[in-house]
């Protein structure tokens, strides 16, 4: 679904906890990251949707502290 919608952050936030649920946390830091890169360089999008920025911060509460592509 979001290679034909990646501004769908309904998407973005199922793919947050599916990959949530396996346990791999550098994973889900690669999916927040990658979250973070396409907000970034989207011209009309200034942040993620409060729903959005909630979920991360409930599954991956550091993410605020790693800069993009860190390693946490």
């Amino acid at each position: 679904g979001l290679r034909l919608a990646e501004g769908d952050e309904g998407l973005w936030r199922d793919l947050l906890r599916a990959t949530h649920a396996t346990g791999d946390a550098a994973q889900l830091r690669e999916v927040v990251d990658e979250l973070r890169g396409r907000v970034a360089a989207d011209p009309y999008t200034e942040q993620m949707q409060p729903e959005t920025e909630a979920l991360v911060d409930e599954l991956l509460p550091q993410w605020r502290g790693v800069a993009a592509g860190g390693t946490g």
